[in-house]
C-alpha cells in the first residue's frame, strides 16, 4: 500500500473515514512537522511518531543480545515525495540542516538519496528560476595546471523531455527539439542513469547520475542500451561524458576516481566527471517538485495502457 502498512490507516481509508485528498493533506502536514522539528539527538519514539509517515519494525538490539527493540522508518517511497516537497519549501538554512541530518542517519539514507535525486531533477527542469544556470564538472584527466577549472560545464536545458522508456531516444535528433535538450526517465528502472543532456554547439552527450554515496557503479550494459537506441548519425558524431552529481566535494573526488572496471573497454569513448550540486544554493519549490512528479506519473501511467 502506498500509504504504508499501518492498520489504522488501512481501516480509515477502507471505511471512508478519509478521502485520498484529505489524507494526503494530513500526510503533508506530518511531513512539514518532521522537516521542521527533527533533531537527530532525539531518538524516534516508536509510540509517538506519526503513523502517517512512519512504520514500526523490530530490530536487533546490540546492547541486549537476543532482544528486539522497535524502530521507526519512513513507511513507503510514496511518502518520500511528501518529505522531499516539505524540505524544498523549508527556508534555506533549515533545508540544508535537515538534509545533512538525515543524510548522516543510517535509517534515513534511502530517504536522503531520494530527496537529492528529486532536487537534481527539479533543478534540471526549472529553467525559469534565478538559480545558477550551469554546473561545473571535474575529471581526473584534467591537467594539474587546470585542476580548479571545470573540465565540463552542464548547460541550462532549453527543453526537458520526461520519457517513458529508452525507445524515445530515437527522437532526440529531431529538429522539433530545442538544444540543449534534457531527457529524464519517468521511472528509475527505465534507464541506467538519472538524466541525459544532448547539446548542439558542443556536440556532446552527457549522462548524469545523482548520488549521495562515496562510490557508485556505472554498468556497461546500461550505456550499451542507451547507445543502441540513439540515432546512428546523431550518436556517432558526439563525445560522451558521464557525470556523477553529488552533494559534497569529498564524495565528488571519490566518485570520479573510482576504478569502474565495467567501463574499461569504453575508456576512449566515455570520460568520467563529477560535480557538486549544493543543496543550500537550490532555488526550487515544493510546487515545482510536485509538478515534475505529476509529469512522471502521467508518462508512466500511459505505458500501462
Amino acid at each position: 500500500m502506498k500509504w504504508g502498512p499501518s492498520a489504522r490507516t488501512c481501516v480509515d481509508l477502507a471505511r471512508g473515514s478519509w478521502e485520498a485528498g484529505s489524507y494526503a493533506s494530513k500526510v503533508r502536514e506530518a511531513a512539514l512537522r518532521f522537516v521542521q522539528d527533527y533533531n537527530p539527538t532525539q531518538e524516534l519514539n516508536a509510540i509517538d511518531v506519526p503513523h502517517t509517515l512512519f512504520s514500526i519494525h523490530p530490530v536487533d538490539n546490540e546492547n541486549l543480545v537476543g532482544r528486539m527493540t522497535m524502530s521507526a522508518k519512513i513507511a513507503t517511497e510514496h511518502l518520500f515525495q511528501f518529505i522531499a516537497e516539505a524540505c524544498a519549501d523549508a527556508d534555506a538554512h533549515r533545508r540544508v540542516q535537515f538534509f545533512h541530518m538525515i543524510n548522516n542517519h543510517p535509517s534515513f539514507k534511502t530517504t536522503a538519496g531520494y530527496i537529492f535525486e528529486r532536487f537534481f531533477h527539479t533543478w534540471l527542469v526549472c529553467k525559469g528560476t534565478s538559480q545558477a544556470l550551469e554546473l561545473h564538472c571535474h575529471s581526473n584527466d584534467s591537467p594539474i595546471s587546470n585542476m580548479f577549472r571545470p573540465s565540463l560545464i552542464i548547460p541550462r536545458c532549453r527543453e526537458v523531455v520526461i520519457a517513458g522508456g529508452l525507445s524515445s531516444l530515437k527522437n532526440v535528433g529531431d529538429s522539433k527539439h530545442e538544444m540543449p535538450l534534457g531527457w529524464i526517465p519517468s521511472h528509475q528502472g527505465l534507464a541506467a542513469v538519472d538524466a541525459i543532456i544532448f547539446t548542439k554547439c558542443q556536440w556532446t552527450i552527457i549522462t548524469l547520475q545523482a548520488t549521495i554515496a562515496w562510490t557508485h557503479s556505472a554498468k556497461s550494459t546500461g550505456f550499451k542500451a542507451i547507445k543502441e537506441k540513439l540515432p546512428i548519425t546523431f550518436e556517432s558524431e558526439r563525445k560522451w561524458h558521464h557525470v556523477f552529481i553529488t552533494d559534497d566535494e569529498g564524495k565528488a573526488r571519490s566518485l570520479r576516481r573510482q576504478n569502474l572496471s565495467e567501463l574499461r573497454h569504453w575508456k576512449d569513448d566515455i570520460t568520467i566527471h563529477s560535480a557538486v550540486l549544493e543543496v543550500r544554493d537550490l532555488q526550487i519549490t515544493a510546487k515545482e517538485m510536485s509538478n515534475l512528479e505529476d509529469r512522471k506519473v502521467s508518462t508512466l501511467a500511459s505505458l500501462t495502457w
